[in-house]
């Protein structure tokens, strides 16, 4: 039996074990999302295999529980949650994520969710976008998407913290189309959405944003927005709060390097790479040699390209 029939089979027994708890007591519905919200808040701290293994347990759990007779918007809302989580960790592993996408769509809709959408617009624009975000180049599909998911997020300060999410890549997406000024425009929302933030754990990135996220985010888009300075103090920010900055080394390179700085771009994507094997990040690594590729010749560049070679 391979592991994906393996994993329905215990979806399918933990669900059965489950139904007749959900048909006696909401407080299993309840109990069931909790773990949900746990298993997105936590995704950070674990490697990415294990959140796509735990999202998917709970999303087999609370799939086969929605076969039950009885209200099921609380259980559709805990699959959107499970799938949205599976899909982030997925992405962020460089592990095919369309079938993950497809369920939390699916399931926001089917729990009439705004918000939850919401978030399945914004990691399909991340996953369509993958790509063109190596190399700066936005996308008028990616406006589209995240200006939907920003309708979708509603105007409540509940969901303050997915509209900060959403505005900090409408920023970017604007900086790589050349519309710097739309961009700063972007961030000034962003910020003041985050500052209006409460916690929002049906949020799947409310705890990374609340980690370092924001400011590296920020600076990413400043630095397309081609405001190098700003950008460097943006991540450097980042860096100090980050469990894996790999990221932020990358785009401080990149700054560095739009500035003429290529020693100091050479020397933050030596230590991102380093950081990016450490962590076993497939994704950042191939970022790293992405951009070592568009540095100007030199015996550093030669000596970080030596060391990147996959």
């Amino acid at each position: 039996m391979d592991r994906r029939a393996f994993l329905s089979l215990g979806g399918s027994v933990a669900g059965a074990l489950l139904l007749p708890t959900v048909r006696g007591s909401p407080a299993a519905f309840d109990a069931l999302h909790r773990r949900a919200q746990r298993t997105a808040a936590e995704a950070r701290a674990h490697h990415p295999a294990v959140t796509v293994s735990e999202a998917t347990d709970l999303l087999l759990v609370a799939e086969t529980a929605t076969l039950a007779p009885g209200p099921r918007r609380a259980l559709h809302r805990t699959a959107a949650l499970a799938a949205l989580t599976a899909t982030l960790a997925a992405l962020r592993a460089h592990r095919p994520a369309g079938g993950y996408l497809t369920r939390a769509r699916d399931h926001a809709d089917a729990a009439g969710d705004g918000p939850l959408r919401a978030q399945a617009l914004v990691l399909q624009r991340d996953a369509d976008g993958v790509a063109g975000h190596m190399t700066d180049a936005g996308s008028e599909a990616s406006l589209t998407l995240l200006r939907a998911a920003l309708s979708a997020a509603g105007s409540g300060r509940d969901t303050a913290s997915l509209r900060a999410g959403i505005l900090y890549r409408l920023a970017w997406e604007r900086a790589a189309l050349g519309d710097a000024h739309g961009a700063l425009l972007e961030l000034e929302g962003a910020d003041a959405s985050l500052a209006l933030a409460e916690p929002a754990p049906d949020y799947v990135e409310d705890a990374d944003l609340r980690g370092g996220a924001a400011s590296a985010k920020r600076g990413k888009a400043l630095r397309v927005a081609r405001c190098p300075d700003a950008a460097e103090a943006a991540l450097t920010e980042a860096l100090r709060a980050r469990l894996h900055p790999a990221g932020a080394l990358v785009d401080i390179a990149k700054a560095r390097a739009t500035t003429g700085d290529v020693d100091g771009a050479v020397a933050s994507l030596e230590d991102a790479f380093l950081v990016a094997q450490t962590a076993r990040d497939h994704r950042a690594a191939t970022h790293v040699r992405t951009v070592a590729a568009r540095l100007p010749d030199c015996p550093g560049v030669r000596s970080l390209r030596e060391l990147v070679r996959a």
